[in-house]
Formats: C-alpha cells, sequence, structure tokens
C-alpha cells in the first residue's frame, strides 16, 4: 500500500507520534511499574484533545493518549490487548500522570509534520523524546517486517496460525 495508511497501534492515528516516542523512552530503558512521577506529551492541535485519563472501555482508551502512552510506558506496548484490558492497576495509575497539551510550535509544523514529545520524570531523572511523524503513512510507510508481525497477529486469531503463515 503506497497511497493509504497501515496504523501500527490500534487507537486513533493522531496519537500515534506520541506512542512511538514513548516506545523510544521505553528502548533506552525508560518506564515500568512504580518508576514514573510525572509524563507529559507536548503534540499538536489534534492529538491535543484525546485527553481522557481515566478510560472505562476498550473505546474510550482507543481515543486517549494517556491510556496509550501509559501501556507503551508500563507494558512496552500498545497493542490490540493493551487497549481491552481496563482492570490494568499499573497503565490505569500511570494513564492519570499523563498530561497532554497542545504546542503552537508543533501545530504550525502541520500538516508535512505530526509532532509529539513526551517527557517522563522518574527518580532517576528527566527523560524525553520527540517524533516528528509516525511510521504507516505513505511519507513513512511501515517496514515490511512490521506489516507482516502485525498482519499475523491480527490474522491469527481469525483464521489461525498455520493459514496466516500460508498468506503471508
Amino acid at each position: 500500500c503506497t497511497r493509504g495508511y497501515i496504523k501500527p497501534f490500534p487507537s486513533v492515528r493522531y496519537g500515534h507520534p506520541a506512542i512511538e516516542a514513548a516506545r523510544s523512552l521505553v528502548e533506552a530503558g525508560v518506564g515500568g511499574k512504580g518508576e514514573i512521577e510525572r509524563v507529559l506529551v507536548e503534540t499538536y492541535d489534534l492529538p491535543a484533545t484525546l485527553v481522557e485519563r481515566d478510560p472505562q472501555t476498550e473505546l474510550a482508551a482507543k481515543f486517549s493518549l494517556p491510556w496509550a502512552v501509559a501501556s507503551m510506558l508500563v507494558r512496552g506496548s500498545a497493542g490490540p490487548d493493551d487497549f481491552k484490558n481496563m482492570d490494568d492497576d499499573a497503565i490505569r495509575t500511570v494513564s492519570r500522570l499523563v498530561e497532554v497539551v497542545e504546542s503552537p510550535q508543533m501545530t504550525s509544523r502541520t500538516p508535512h509534520d505530526r509532532p509529539a514529545r513526551v517527557t517522563v520524570w522518574t527518580e532517576r531523572g528527566e527523560h524525553m523524546c520527540e517524533v516528528d511523524r509516525s511510521a504507516g503513512g505513505p511519507d513513512m510507510p511501515m517496514p515490511a517486517v512490521d506489516v507482516i508481525t502485525k498482519f499475523s497477529s491480527m490474522a491469527g486469531r481469525v483464521i489461525g496460525p498455520s493459514r496466516t503463515d500460508s498468506v503471508v
């Protein structure tokens, strides 16, 4: 697919740059249960509306930037199962620590860029990552291996691993 989008995460597309920034922080060793004291997400105007810190349903979680970022920071993932388990106290605790704000400077960079900056404060200090735009669009396609991994994880639930492997 060269003109459409393949969403890496099962949440609202506007939030993906912040989720990717959180993933980069996790890959750098930031995050985990009990370590996070505060999280600030600075982003452009559209995702800055996704502020629900305490979603009660799977659909509400998919439209909650705090939940998606918290899931990535706590579990290292923001996949389908991370939006279904609304009883995950660790994600809920961190989600309540996430503040989402619009940065007029970032809004001025749209539509070319769709930026987000995630800053996490822990007992070890301040950790920050900024992403200009997220993967999955025509300007930055997902790597083939990531598309296959996503397809396999989703299709395997429906048609089983054997048939999924034959399609791949």
